[in-house]
């Protein structure tokens, strides 16, 4: 069972518009701007139930998030990647997590990696963590 779970936070207050990781022992919030992280074996949930309201008008509500074995925050700050492999989810445009215009709601990835609020599927993690340093 994954142990990190990782959404991008919506709700109104301090932490709006910041990544809320949650761990067996504690949550924390993290501003997008100052903090990138790459997550591994990674899993794409979605509740397609919550999402389709959503998509047919419904006001937001959480209905989606990533679980993750393990996340490791990047050193030199936010990684970028060719937009072909961002990984995007917006229930108000399609009601499920959408890569390569496919839905892929439920699916394993060896790892996905923050930009800001952007996220990205990432082919090979030893390029990433030789270029960029753990922290």
């Amino acid at each position: 069972m994954k142990k990190i779970k990782v959404r991008f936070n919506l709700g109104k207050g301090i932490n709006y518009k910041k990544w809320k990781i949650s761990y067996p022992e504690k949550t924390e919030y993290l501003d997008p701007i100052n903090f990138s992280f790459l997550m591994l074996n990674c899993q794409v949930k979605n509740n397609r139930k919550t999402a389709d309201k959503i998509f047919n008008g419904a006001n937001k509500s959480v209905c989606s998030w990533i679980l993750c074995d393990d996340l490791i925050f990047i050193k030199n700050g936010c990684v970028f990647f060719d937009t072909a492999n961002e990984i995007k989810y917006n229930p108000k445009t399609f009601p499920f997590w959408n890569y390569k215009n496919e839905n892929v709601d439920g699916i394993c990835f060896e790892s996905i990696v923050s930009c800001g609020k952007n996220l990205y599927v990432v082919d090979n993690n030893v390029d990433l963590l030789t270029n960029y340093n753990k922290v």
